[in-house]
């Protein structure tokens, strides 16, 4: 419940803000209008009057516009740094770790290959025995069978 807490007391912070920079623009919004009615009222000075205001609002507009790309350019660039150190070291592990076990790995493939030429070696050489010796080691089953057989009967 708690977590349903913060995400109600988070929203209604956020529809604050925005709620209050809804109201701030439309505050600009009129009084740019009204330096407009002023403008026409007054004639040549409101002419020289809207133009002062034109002219110092383009030079504000150009300061926060000055300062907002100096704070991206700020983010953009610890950003960018903690990314490559963060990816440096990921790379660092992986390829420390990767070399190590590959190393390993290829310790134990080779190995494993050397015994599976060994059995092969001799698998081959006990199935060509095998064979041979098979064919006599049933001849003697049978005649031991039958031997077995005889003294059973006495």
């Amino acid at each position: 419940m708690s977590d349903a807490k913060k995400t109600d007391k988070s929203t209604d912070k956020e529809k604050s803000l925005l709620t209050g920079i809804r109201d701030s623009a439309h505050k600009i919004w009129l009084a740019g209008l009204g330096a407009y009615a002023q403008y026409e009222k007054l004639g040549q000075e409101g002419i020289r009057l809207f133009e002062n205001l034109v002219k110092d609002g383009e030079e504000v507009q150009a300061r926060t516009q000055n300062k907002v790309d100096e704070v991206k350019e700020k983010i953009k660039s610890k950003t960018t740094d903690r990314l490559e150190s963060r990816i440096k070291q990921l790379k660092d592990r992986l390829s420390s770790g990767s070399r190590d076990e590959l190393k390993e790995l290829s310790h134990q493939i080779e190995e494993l290959s050397q015994s599976v030429k060994a059995l092969t070696a001799d698998r081959g050489v006990s199935s060509k025995s095998s064979t041979s010796s098979g064919t006599a080691s049933s001849s003697s089953k049978t005649s031991t069978t039958s031997t077995a057989k005889k003294p059973a009967a006495v």
